[in-house]
């Protein structure tokens, strides 16, 4: 099973600047790291991949990300 996002955007109310515009990636089935500089989306990245944030664009569909410490 996939994760898909496409075309997604993300705004913060009171943000001067989206988190995200227009972004499409796929994952497939097994493990997958986020690395990244703090603030650059990491979280919301992984919100919308769990479905627990809907995005103010696109689609964000397939199976619920689940996350072990």
């Amino acid at each position: 099973m996939f994760i898909t996002l496409r075309d997604v955007s993300v705004t913060y109310d009171g943000a001067a600047q989206p988190v995200f515009r227009n972004i499409s990636a796929t994952f497939p089935q097994g493990w997958t790291a986020l690395l990244g500089d703090n603030g650059i989306g990491k979280t919301t990245l992984a919100a919308l991949a769990a479905h627990t944030l809907e995005p103010d664009a696109g689609t964000a569909s397939g199976s619920r990300l689940r996350a072990r410490p």
